[in-house]
Formats: C-alpha cells, structure tokens, sequence
C-alpha cells in the first residue's frame, strides 16, 4: 500500500511539473529557450557567428575572441589565438591577473588571428561597461595596423532567435571600448 502511495505521489508530481513547463518540453525552440533563460547572453549569435567564421576561414586559420564566449571557436570549429577560453579569470582581483593579461595579449598579437571577435556585453565580462581594463585600450594600436572592421550583429532581444548582422565600414577605425553594442567582427587586413 506504502509503494502505492509513493508511486501516486511521484506520477501526480511528475505531472504537474510536465503541465507546468509543458512550452519548453514541446512547443519552444532550443534557440528561444536559451534567450528566455540568458538573456543578452550571446548563445543565440554564437551560433550565427560560428558558422559565418567557419564558412571564412580555413581549417588552419585561428580567431581571436576578446570577451568570453568560447563557444563561438567552438561553433566555428576553430583554434583559439590565445590559450585562455575565457577572460574572466583576467578580470578577476589576483596576484596574476596582470600577468595573465599580457600572456593573453602578447599570444593574440604573436598569432595574430584571421578574425578577431569583440564581444561587447557586459554579462560576457562579468563587469559593466563602465569598467574599463587597461590592457584592452593598450592593444588597441596593434588592431587598428592590422585588422578592419567587417560586422556587428548586436543582441536580439523580445524574443528574436534569428541575430541580425550590420556590415561595418572598412574606413572605421576598430575599438575595444565597452557600451554594450553587441559582438563585433575584425577581419585582418
């Protein structure tokens, strides 16, 4: 009788929690569901993106991405220029967080990657963009020589699945300064 009761107990909970979220189990898109759940999180353009990366490149070619959203290389199924997936622990408040800083810096400008990717959104930096990091401005100098602008597709938000990509002007000069706007492309020149 006990397990009868506990098997009842079990299906009626089980039941309630499957009508209960019955639109993501059976109606909703995964690329929905991942903009409901994280927001101005890039997952959405990171598909979009890789697979514009990975159509442009070679199998050896290598991107750079400036922020932190590997799953971008990931998606594009390329090396990273860099040996760090992410910049957060770059960002972090450590003895080694200037030294980090450099090493990242100094292997994306040794490799200098066929694209460079800027992921400018507060939550890919785990600060807000009125932070700003010092070894960014310093490598601005090297992407202004060699690389130009190609695209931005800012966050889709209200529930866009479908990312818009804006073609930027190879005549303006590219910058790592934060406000924001979305995930900018640079091709090398």
């Amino acid at each position: 009788m006990v397990t009868i009761v506990g098997v009842v107990v079990f299906v009626g909970t089980l039941d309630v929690g499957v009508v209960e979220q019955a639109d993501y189990l059976f109606e909703s898109d995964v690329l929905s569901i991942s903009r409901s759940l994280h927001g101005e999180s890039p997952f959405v353009e990171a598909v979009t993106l890789g697979a514009w990366l990975h159509e442009h490149t070679d199998a050896n070619d290598t991107i750079g991405i400036v922020g932190s959203e590997p799953e971008i290389a990931f998606y594009a199924q390329r090396q990273l220029a860099s040996g760090y997936l992410y910049l957060y622990p770059l960002l972090e408040r450590h003895a080694f967080a200037a030294q980090m800083q450099n090493q990242w810096s100094t292997e994306l400008q040794e490799a200098l990657p066929r694209y460079v990717v800027f992921v400018d959104i507060d939550l890919s930096w785990s600060q807000p963009s009125s932070v700003v990091f010092p070894f960014l401005l310093q490598l601005e100098p090297w992407l202004r020589t060699h690389y130009r602008p190609v695209m931005l597709i800012p966050i889709a938000l209200n529930g866009e699945t479908e990312p818009r990509a804006t073609a930027l002007s190879a005549d303006a000069p590219p910058h790592l300064r934060r406000g924001n706007r979305g995930v900018f492309v640079f091709e090398r020149r």
